[in-house]
């Protein structure tokens, strides 16, 4: 009897080093962006102030990085384009930090959250560093999210906490939130 709970114990705790091994020789791929309803942990660095000021009716691509640390643990950074975009959120009276596109090169993004991705929609906060507007962007992301749940019409977003570097330096990291919406 012993010997037999014995072996049972044995087996069991081989089968559970095999999977364990398994897994972290073979990881898995990284989901998609819009696969997870993870809060995201970011960072874009950019030339905040020239990119906040470019809100003409024909606007330029700014370079900037996007980062975030993968599911292994590693950090990713891809090199980007972002460039404002809308309309009454463009407007400076209204929001000091307009919404943004980012446009992606999909030889970078090949093995990241974001390949498939040349360009997406980025909602920010409008005004920074107040919790109000923190909560009224986590306010559209969910009517987005209620919305998918209605309906396969509707777009898929994904919920992240966007720390701004400014590659200047002239301006103090700081963080909130933003979502995604997927291009179609």
């Amino acid at each position: 009897m012993k010997s037999t709970i014995r072996f049972f114990l044995t087996l069991a705790a081989v089968l559970a080093l095999l999977s364990y091994s398994n897994s972290s020789l073979f990881p898995e791929a990284p989901s998609t962006l819009f696969d997870s309803d993870e809060i995201l942990e970011l960072t874009l660095t950019t030339d905040i102030k020239t990119v906040q000021k470019d809100i003409k009716e024909v606007r330029s691509c700014h370079p900037a990085q996007l980062s975030y640390i993968d599911h292994q643990n590693r950090k990713v950074s891809l090199n980007v384009k972002v460039k404002t975009r809308g309309h009454f959120r463009r407007n400076p009276k209204i929001c000091d930090s307009p919404p943004l596109q980012i446009k992606f090169n999909p030889a970078e993004t090949r093995n990241t959250i974001f390949r498939d991705q040349t360009s997406l929609k980025m909602v920010t906060h409008c005004k920074k560093r107040i919790k109000a507007f923190d909560d009224y962007v986590i306010q559209e992301y969910l009517i987005y999210k209620l919305y998918n749940i209605l309906t396969e019409r509707s777009f898929r977003a994904r919920l992240a906490r966007v720390t701004y570097v400014d590659s200047k330096e002239k301006i103090k990291p700081y963080t909130q939130y933003g979502f995604f919406i997927e291009n179609t």
